[in-house]
């Protein structure tokens, strides 16, 4: 049973592994980072976008890794901790803050 499990776990790997290559190849075609940061095309990268992107791309690698490892020792997804919503939460609030206040 523990192979069918190793095999499995590969399998998601190569899954994932190929929808974030496919994905970074279209954001490189279509995608340019510069509008996805600012209000205008051209214009400065907001703060509050920035930090928004960079918590959320950081949140899921990290919960990916907890998940590969706290997930496979209970051989099911892990629940989410709520020190990763209480970020999560506080990060929104900033970006709507700014999104208000600006």
């Amino acid at each position: 049973m523990t192979t069918f499990y190793g095999f499995l776990e590969t399998g998601l790997i190569l899954i994932l592994l190929g929808m974030a290559a496919a994905t970074a190849r279209q954001l490189a075609r279509s995608v340019k980072l510069s509008e996805l940061l600012s209000k205008t095309k051209g214009g400065k990268a907001d703060p509050e976008r920035v930090m928004l992107l960079f918590a959320t791309v950081v949140g899921a690698l990290a919960y990916l890794s907890y998940g590969l490892h706290e997930g496979l020792a209970q051989g099911k997804l892990p629940d989410i901790p709520e020190e990763f919503l209480a970020a999560m939460g506080s990060g929104n609030i900033l970006y709507l803050s700014g999104k208000i206040f600006r």
